[in-house]
């Protein structure tokens, strides 16, 4: 007979006792590793630029200085954070990822906790499995944006705050929540707005004079304790109280302004310091306000609805070229199921929860947070990015409703005055939500690309050789679209037939693609002139399109590439826009970018030669280019201050046996500031390949 161990029984308990729990948390961590997969590989959108390039920096030893370039000051909490793994592992964002996905599975556990001390174990069920499956829970995780990170802190504080209101160390507790709220305004700086509410709270659902000043002042006192380094780190930096962030003034003078943002910048950019920045946007917001406060009213009015509509083409919804068919029709699916129409469901149901429920002092500090949020969403401006910290507070209530109809909550049956306030608030909603419920996008979106699937499937004919087969499979998609035509005129390109090409790409010049195509049978024709226009177009320079010409061009043997010239593409991959230094054109690397010379002659030898600048700010070391020939490491080169050549030895072998040479350029990369946030390497004027037997 088998003896069970202590742990061997407390294990098999505990599983037995969270098993829906554990079941949901396996759900959402399925769903947001499988959004992982999805948008590996991705640019950065929104704002994860910027603080990808203030942690950087940061790692790299230069402070908060990122800012000094920019509108504002950010707050540091998730800048640190992202700074300790770039510190370890590098400048990538994967180690990142990672560990944000492990918050955000977290956060379900502590929404269930939250549901569960609201209302009951089966309500918080209910949240943590809305938590796991809503799915841009499961989409932010993926983004270098603070709302993962927040809403963890955040949670944790809140969680604490319900707790202690039953727990025989209420003061340890609400210190901790304290010390929690803190750390999630130093991550995101407008729940400073919310902190003397919490008091507030606190003060009028504690029993007792002196316990209610106890517990409010602790709370505050860990607070400030917390907050003060940064606050004293901003005074002694810039010389002016700033406690967390100064986003908070321009956000508010955007909500006031009635012309274009672009003034506001603009503006900005003529102040010499943070403080000068924060003080002209105050100002400026003031002037605005009294110069229009009804027409600033409703502007906050329609940022309160532009809180809770759906935004179909939100930076961070990734549907960017849905309608050409460049977006997954499962994603937009999913989309359109486990985010806009779930967000619908679950809000509705919130409404009703929140009007047939009865409320206690911690339900009243979740509607706070509810209240607080709408207000800012009307002061300042808002966006459906800035909704995510506040719908899972409303979960619990959505969790609510469905449970109420069990029967063992048919005594609760609310009253006729709490039905009639639950449907005029469901009305309210629909009413402003309903107008934006993105059927119309999804469907065009899915029929996009069920038809430009055959561009799919005729790529992959078309990397075997089998022209005509990918040319069948490219009429087949709409021909109305410009990606249709460009695959169409590269089938005749690579038959030989150039003018056949040119006459497909007659239509959509103003896709960048049919650009560079056109542009690539210039340069194959000897027409350099028309080809370099072709190529720097101010179309083709917005996308920057280095890794499409790379796969979609081939451009004609060359021993020497004349980086930045404007006739780089198709030979160059991973690199920025071309530059100029003085007379030197040139592009700047983005520490893993590549340069290839097809068809190269047959020799015994080969000599690369590269001309580079390493440039770095002061303070930063001069930059370690790695170089690499057809993936062999063949030079590691510390680039100096200024222009200067390095010649290398190709070893025997390295050579393709199609007489390919891809060269791959590795080096340390750093950021100017927030007014040039890119990911610079080194600076790259030419390459060439020299045979030498």
């Amino acid at each position: 007979m088998r003896i069970e161990t202590g742990y061997q029984k407390w294990a098999k308990d505990f599983l037995w006792r969270y098993r829906w729990l554990l079941a949901i948390i396996a759900v959402g961590l399925f769903l947001r590793v499988g959004m992982a997969m999805y948008l590996a590989g991705r640019d950065f959108v929104s704002d994860e630029s910027e603080y990808f390039g203030a942690a950087l920096s940061l790692a790299q030893g230069r402070g908060f200085s990122f800012f000094d370039s920019g509108p504002w000051l950010r707050p540091p909490v998730y800048i640190v954070f992202l700074a300790i793994p770039i510190k370890l592992w590098g400048p990538q964002v994967t180690p990142i990822l990672a560990i944000q996905h492990g918050i955000s599975v977290l956060t379900i556990v502590l929404f269930y906790l939250i549901g569960k001390e609201l209302f009951n174990r089966r309500v918080g069920l209910f949240t943590a499995a809305a938590c796991a499956v809503y799915l841009p829970f499961a989409i932010f995780p993926n983004l270098v944006l603070t709302e993962t990170l927040f809403l963890a802190f955040f949670a944790a504080g809140v969680l604490l705050l319900l707790k202690s209101r039953s727990a025989n160390r209420r003061y340890l507790l609400v210190g901790a929540a304290g010390a929690l709220m803190s750390m999630a305004t130093l991550t995101k700086g407008s729940l400073i707005a919310f902190v003397p509410f919490v008091a507030i709270w606190l003060f009028f659902s504690t029993s007792g004079r002196r316990q209610r000043l106890a517990a409010a002042g602790v709370f505050l006192a860990m607070f400030v304790v917390l907050l003060l380094p940064w606050t004293a780190r901003n005074f002694l930096a810039y010389h002016a109280f700033i406690p967390v962030e100064t986003t908070g003034a321009v956000n508010l003078w955007l909500a006031s302004h009635q012309g274009p943002s672009s003034d506001i910048y603009s503006a900005l950019s003529q102040a010499t310091s943070i403080p000068e920045r924060q003080s002209l946007a105050y100002s400026g917001a003031l002037h605005d306000i009294l110069s229009d406060p009804l027409g600033w009213i409703g502007r906050g009015t329609e940022g309160l609805a532009g809180l809770w509509r759906i935004n179909f083409s939100g930076d961070e919804r990734f549907v960017h070229g849905f309608s050409h068919g460049l977006v997954s029709g499962p994603y937009l699916i999913a989309l359109f199921l486990m985010d806009d129409s779930l967000y619908v469901v679950l809000m509705c149901l919130a409404l009703v929860g929140l009007a047939t429920a009865k409320h206690d002092a911690s339900q009243a500090l979740v509607l706070l947070w509810v209240g607080v949020s709408c207000l800012l969403a009307v002061v300042f401006f808002a966006i459906a990015r800035f909704r995510i910290p506040v719908l899972p507070f409303l979960f619990p209530y959505a969790g609510y409703a469905v449970m109420s109809l069990a029967p063992q909550l048919r005594s609760a049956i609310p009253s006729r005055t709490r039905i009639a306030a639950a449907g005029a608030l469901c009305a309210v909603f629909l009413f402003t939500v309903l107008p934006t419920y993105p059927i119309g996008f999804t469907s065009l979106g899915f029929e996009a690309w069920l038809s430009q699937s055959h561009l799919t499937a005729g790529d992959l004919l078309l990397d075997q050789g089998e022209l005509d087969q990918a040319q069948t499979e490219f009429e087949k998609a709409d021909r109305t679209i410009p990606e249709t035509s460009v695959e169409l005129a590269r089938v005749e390109i690579l038959k030989g037939n150039p003018q056949e090409a040119e006459k497909l790409l007659q239509d959509g010049k103003q896709y960048f693609g049919t650009k560079v195509l056109l542009g690539d049978i210039y340069r194959n024709s000897g027409e350099m002139d028309p080809a370099r226009r072709l190529f720097t177009d101010s179309i083709v320079n917005e996308q920057n399109p280095t890794s499409w010409a790379w796969e979609k061009i081939s451009p004609p043997p060359s021993s020497r590439i004349d980086v930045g010239d404007g006739l780089d593409l198709g030979y160059v991959r991973g690199m920025q826009l071309g530059e100029q230094d003085g007379t030197t054109t040139f592009r700047w690397t983005s520490g893993d970018s590549f340069v290839r010379f097809p068809g190269a002659p047959a020799a015994t030898g080969y000599r690369l030669t590269l001309r580079m600048r390493g440039w770095r700010p002061e303070g930063l070391p001069a930059p370690v280019a790695d170089i690499l020939a057809n993936g062999k490491p063949v030079a590691s080169i510390v680039a100096s201050g200024g222009w200067a050549v390095y010649s290398i030895e190709l070893p025997a072998g390295t050579m393709s046996p199609s007489q390919n040479l891809v060269v791959e350029i590795k080096s340390d990369i750093f950021t100017p500031g927030f007014s040039d946030p890119r990911l610079l390497g080194v600076m790259l004027d030419w390459v060439s390949l020299e045979p030498t037997g």
